[in-house]
């Protein structure tokens, strides 16, 4: 039987307490010593007594009115600003002064952790040291036993790695330093990696004491992986840090943390068959809510992990399931039926997701398998409207999380693009067009700019372009993906894809009215012509024509609302006293008036830019945003100086062909005097 953490020859470190060397082990490891308080003499002057006060003389009084003026000026404050960056300065000063002190109590404790390590091995008379306690505690298991960090020592030390590591400090921790940390975290890490815990199979009383001795080891070693994790997004440039070993152990202890009690936790009712095992659950929710707090935390961490490229294939892979897996589970909609609340399982599969588009943007070569496994689990999802929309807009208004994952991964397209032409060569070729308009800007008056022109524009567009390319023709996969299926359902009469088509539709055109999801659009438009199709196709049967039909009124219907909004939205800015509104009003009533013209769509001061000066969120929806505003304007400037271009070289040649007309008339008016 497991036995847990042993509470008997070691003791539970108090978070309140200090930790303390029992030796002095930063001489025996070679690292830095702590400095000590140091005290900085003050001289203090004492106060002149009355007799003293009379001596001195006040020497501005023999000074003229100019000298004191000039004095007087020279003592007022010149600017705010140098004062403002001597703040700016103090700060940065004293957040660095704070880092060193984190980086030094982090040697210092890691001193004494190899120090405690070092008196975990019994003495002669076999006896561990009682100390050993501050930093310890023993896992159980029926067939092993290992030491892990105590909690407050875990928790300290990735206080203060966050504070290293963002004050850049994180290289100047030893090497040898980092390798024996991690080798010292591994035993506790692979105690917990063969661990089953498992609540599927709980039964009764007896299980679920047995499950819940297990628990403890399963948090030790979660904590342990989040500690590994951090040190290994350091940045350092080593490669022994980067072991693949510990990675894997951190994903296998993930894999079946979720598959094993995130998971069955989050599919549990309180009705049905699964009822007592829900009350039981719903009473050790605390545990329960540790372990999803783990699993979040260490989902982030592998994100930043994946961003910086330093996982393989087959870890990536694994990661890429796992999230999915997540990401379909399906949520209670109402917070009895769920065992700890409907928004923190909704917290861990919206993590779940952030990581998925993460591996997404960053491994290109992985985009075609995570869009299969994708669609293939839409038959996962409830067809209940209800119970589907769970992900909440900042407007308040709901969608499903996979309306939202597909919009984010169309979105992210461009990004993956560009991470597989590397971005210092894109920020290069950008480079080279702005210098290339600056040099054409410079160039004499009198040179004729649209000479310079096409060269410019061909450059944006070959950067521009094939980023677009990548988006919509992810979009058109998904909408063929959908569609299809839902034509099956019909002729089948079996309609789960054809009522999660509606659910997909409406959601889209709820996401549709906010800037920050533009894929919504390219998905509606990519619909609009697959439907208009179904509609006008020899081939296409009643069933077909008839779900055409009813999406395109779907769509109809949510466009007319939205024309309506702009109406209302215009109105509301007239007594607006900003610049801006006008402009908002001006563009609405030319575009309500079918009036607005593409150059007033694509100039400096139009909409796109409005949008772009509006969003300053780090929020990586709204930056993903950002980019595809940026391609689409791009694209069509593009194309509309593409269009002037072509109506130049048409007009040239209309030019040259009535030069050459006129030529031949002169000449044969000549000919015909001469005569």
């Amino acid at each position: 039987m497991p036995q847990g953490i042993r509470s008997g020859s070691v003791t539970k470190q108090k978070s309140q307490n200090v930790i303390q060397s029992p030796t002095t082990p930063t001489q025996q490891y070679g690292l830095p010593t702590p400095e000590r308080r140091i005290t900085t003499p003050v001289v203090i002057i004492p106060k002149l007594s009355p007799s003293q006060r009379e001596e001195y003389v006040d020497y501005t009084l023999s000074l003229s009115e100019e000298e004191k003026e000039k004095r007087h000026a020279e003592r007022k404050p010149r600017t705010k600003q140098p004062r403002a960056s001597s703040h700016a300065g103090l700060s940065d000063s004293r957040q660095q002064e704070k880092s060193q002190a984190a980086l030094r109590r982090f040697l210092q404790i890691v001193a004494s952790i190899f120090a405690a390590d070092d008196q975990l091995q019994p003495d002669t008379s076999g006896v561990v040291s009682s100390s050993t306690g501050d930093y310890f505690i023993a896992a159980d298991t029926d067939d092993e036993t290992a030491h892990a960090l105590a909690q407050g020592v875990q928790s300290e030390l990735e206080s203060l790695l966050q504070q290293i590591t963002s004050g850049g400090l994180f290289p100047e921790v030893p090497f040898d330093t980092i390798i024996q940390f991690q080798k010292l975290c591994e035993s506790g890490l692979h105690l917990a990696e063969g661990l089953e815990a498992g609540v599927r199979e709980l039964s009764g009383e007896e299980d679920i004491e047995t499950w819940l001795r297990k628990i403890p080891v399963i948090d030790a070693g979660l904590r342990t992986s989040r500690l590994l994790l951090m040190i290994i997004n350091g940045g350092r440039e080593e490669k022994q840090i980067y072991s693949e070993e510990i990675l894997q152990s951190i994903l296998n202890l993930l894999k079946n943390t979720l598959d094993g009690v995130v998971i069955p936790v989050i599919e549990l009712r309180s009705t049905g068959s699964g009822e007592a095992l829900f009350r039981a659950l719903a009473s050790q929710k605390q545990p329960i809510t540790t372990l999803f707090g783990h699993a979040t935390r260490i989902l982030q961490l592998l994100a930043t992990l994946i961003a910086g490229e330093g996982l393989t294939e087959s870890a990536v892979t694994t990661i890429e399931f796992l999230t999915i897996g997540l990401i379909f589970v399906e949520n209670a909609h109402s917070e009895k039926d769920s065992v700890l609340g409907v928004h923190r399982c909704d917290r861990l599969r919206v993590v779940a997701m952030d990581v998925l588009v993460q591996a997404f943007s960053t491994y290109n070569e992985h985009q075609a398998f995570i869009f299969d496994e994708v669609l293939t689990s839409l038959e996962k999802l409830p067809v209940t409207r209800q119970k589907a929309r769970q992900y909440r807009l900042p407007d308040g208004k709901a969608i499903q999380l996979v309306s939202a994952l597909i919009m984010r991964l169309i979105q992210s397209s461009s990004v993956a693009s560009k991470k597989r032409k590397r971005a210092g060569k894109v920020n290069g070729e950008i480079a080279d067009i702005h210098s290339h308009a600056e040099d054409t800007h410079m160039a004499d008056t009198n040179s004729d700019v649209s000479d310079e022109l096409p060269g410019v524009v061909h450059q944006l567009s070959t950067i521009t372009q094939p980023l677009l390319d990548i988006a919509q023709k992810n979009a058109q996969y998904v909408v063929h993906f959908l569609v299809s299926r839902a034509l099956k359902s019909t002729k089948t009469g079996d309609d789960p894809y054809r009522t999660l088509l509606d659910i997909f539709t409406e959601d889209f055109l709820v996401a549709m009215e906010s800037p920050s999801w533009p894929s919504a659009e390219t998905l509606l438009r990519c619909l609009l012509s697959n439907m208009v199709g179904l509609v006008g196709g020899e081939k296409s049967n009643a069933p077909a024509k008839n779900m055409a039909l009813d999406l395109l009124g779907l769509m109809g219907a949510a466009l007319s609302d939205t024309l309506s909004q702009l109406r209302r939205a215009a109105k509301s800015l007239e007594n607006g006293e900003a610049e801006v509104d006008q402009q908002l009003i001006s563009m609405t009533e030319l575009y309500l008036a079918g009036e607005l013209e593409e150059q007033s769509l694509v100039a400096a001061d139009g909409p796109y830019s409005l949008i772009l000066a509006d969003h300053h969120s780090t929020d990586e929806v709204v930056r993903t945003a950002k980019t595809f505003h940026v391609l689409q304007w791009a694209a069509r400037i593009c194309s509309g100086l593409e269009t002037v271009r072509e109506i130049e070289e048409d007009l040239r040649q209309q030019l040259d062909a009535a030069q050459l007309v006129h030529s031949l008339a002169v000449g044969e008016q000549q000919v015909s005097d001469l005569e």
